[in-house]
């Protein structure tokens, strides 16, 4: 969890605030935790981080200097942090126009932080995920060989490891109806029969 909940741990640490519900609206802007903006495909989306002026000069440098960089409320970072939903549809007018891979490239050529927002099969073929180790296999009894997040644990003596997979439904029905509730064979093969237990 500590990878989606880094912004709040990150408020918590600098300023004392503590998270709280915000729905679909989170607090997020374009210098405190970056902002996603929607890109030329349906499904591409680019978060983009900037720090303090001197990242929004390089910022209006990459994006030609457009007009609305010039605005008063986006000439300081508090009042880029007021206008926050204004700038992330100002941004958008920019990285709508552009495939994520190349808002990332053009960003990052010029020293910004960005990333694209990866689905679970882009995850999968990450060059940077595989070089750390993310992933690890097991054998699954249902579906055989299974790729799954390694632990994001690690100790500079002991690697962590997977013991197990999760159970299928009713792979430890003996072991907790029979040794713990103290259930005969018989009573579980009646449960079984009249479906109280799976």
């Amino acid at each position: 969890m500590c990878g989606t909940i880094g912004p709040d741990l990150m408020a918590v640490l600098n300023g004392g605030r503590s998270p709280s519900a915000v729905g679909n609206q989170p607090e997020y802007d374009l210098e405190t935790s970056g902002v996603c903006c929607r890109c030329a495909a349906d499904d591409g989306w680019c978060v983009i981080t900037i720090s303090g002026d001197a990242d929004w000069e390089i910022l209006r440098h990459t994006l030609g200097s457009p007009a609305w960089m010039e605005e008063a409320r986006f000439a300081t970072p508090g009042t880029r942090r007021e206008h926050a939903a204004e700038l992330q549809a100002a941004l958008e007018t920019w990285t709508r126009g552009i495939a994520a891979p190349e808002v990332l490239r053009r960003l990052q050529a010029d020293g910004l932080a960005a990333a694209v927002v990866e689905d679970a099969r882009d995850l999968r073929h990450d060059p940077h995920l595989l070089a750390r180790g993310f992933f690890t296999t097991a054998r699954h009894p249902l579906f055989g060989e299974t790729t799954l997040d390694a632990s994001p644990i690690r100790l500079s003596r002991q690697p962590a490891a997977w013991y197990r997979l999760s159970p299928a439904l009713g792979a430890d029905n003996e072991y907790v109806f029979g040794e713990i509730l103290g259930l005969s064979p018989a009573d579980m093969a009646r449960c079984e029969t009249e479906e109280i237990i799976g």
